[in-house]
């Protein structure tokens, strides 16, 4: 009984932890802007709740923040939910079987999941829509990962404190 309640207090902070990030990214007058590039650290978030708890939880939860940017978002695909929510499954079992938990694993899966998509916004957005070369979108891209570093590491913290506060291991 103590196990469950624990593992459903674990995956509450979880969400209320994206739901932070959510609106810290997105409020308005905080500088999250860097060489045309917004913040975007929900990927990161996604990568270190997945490496720890693994790809059901980082499916779950990945289609949470996904469902909160395509909310967000004025376009109305919605694709972002079954994004994050697909990577949150692949990153976990990643996590599960070949990844160690620490910083740097939860960072690069984050930021190739930030690249990933900023690559698939370039070629059936940018360059199908507007017509723009690469060198116009690469430098927001990168923007958009720099930005992500920081409070990425911030956030695998807080996700392994969480973690080990709630767990048995």
């Amino acid at each position: 009984m103590g196990s469950q309640k624990h593992r459903i207090i674990k995956q509450c902070a979880y969400a209320l932890l994206i739901m932070l990030a959510f609106v810290a990214q997105n409020a308005r007058g905080l500088p999250t802007a860097l060489m045309g590039g917004r913040l975007d650290m929900l990927p990161v978030l996604v990568a270190a709740i997945a490496l720890f708890e693994g790809p059901y939880t980082g499916g779950a939860l990945g289609f949470f923040a996904g469902l909160l940017l395509a909310i967000h978002s004025p376009m109305v695909e919605g694709l972002s939910a079954l994004y994050l929510g697909l990577f949150g499954i692949g990153f976990g079992i990643l996590g599960s079987g070949w990844l160690r938990r620490v910083c740097p694993a939860a960072l690069i899966g984050g930021l190739s999941a930030i690249a990933l998509q900023g690559v698939v916004r370039y070629v059936f957005y940018s360059r199908m829509v507007y017509g723009l070369m690469l060198a116009d979108v690469w430098q927001p891209l990168v923007g958009e990962l720099l930005l992500a570093v920081l409070p990425g590491i911030g956030a695998f913290y807080l996700v392994r404190g969480l973690h080990r506060r709630f767990s048995e291991e």
